[in-house]
């Protein structure tokens, strides 16, 4: 099974499998499948450590492997919590896409590439400032909360 060829679908039925043959879905709950998940994605993280920025860009081999084996380890845990809520993980992931874009501002950069920053820096940057508005005032959000406002000249 490669990227190219195998999809969610399949992951997700070879996961149920592999958890089925050990009997383990009385201990694959919903919060145990979180924790896993916060587990390995911290053994992950700890492959990074002590890194620098760019060093972790050319990883040797074994290093490599090493990442591999730990991120395989959060996707099949994260595969198991999909399964175990019977959530569709294309629904799940790909509206967030949209809402990503709307939430996480990118400008240029001097080396000509995109750079994140935060939704209060963009802001800031076109004169923004964030503010808390009541329900009542016309400047607050389709849900009455946070709204952005033009600070007063002056």
């Amino acid at each position: 099974m490669v990227d190219a060829t195998t999809s969610v679908g399949q992951l997700r039925e070879r996961v149920r499998q592999f958890v089925h043959a050990r009997a383990w879905e009385p201990f694959h709950t919903p919060k145990d499948l979180a924790m896993a998940i916060s587990i390995e994605a911290s053994e992950l993280l700890e492959r990074f450590l002590w890194r620098a920025g760019a060093g972790s860009n050319d990883l040797p081999l074994a290093e490599r492997s090493a990442v591999a084996e730990e991120l395989a380890d959060v996707v099949i845990y994260s595969l198991s919590l999909a399964n175990a809520l019977d959530l569709d993980l294309s629904d799940a992931v790909l509206p967030s896409f949209g809402s990503m874009r709307r939430s996480i501002p990118w400008i240029s950069s001097e080396a000509g590439r995109a750079e994140p920053r935060t939704r209060r820096e963009a802001l800031f940057a076109k004169g923004l400032s964030a503010a808390r508005c009541s329900k009542s005032s016309s400047a607050t959000d389709s849900a009455g909360s946070a709204c952005w406002i033009r600070p007063t000249e002056g």
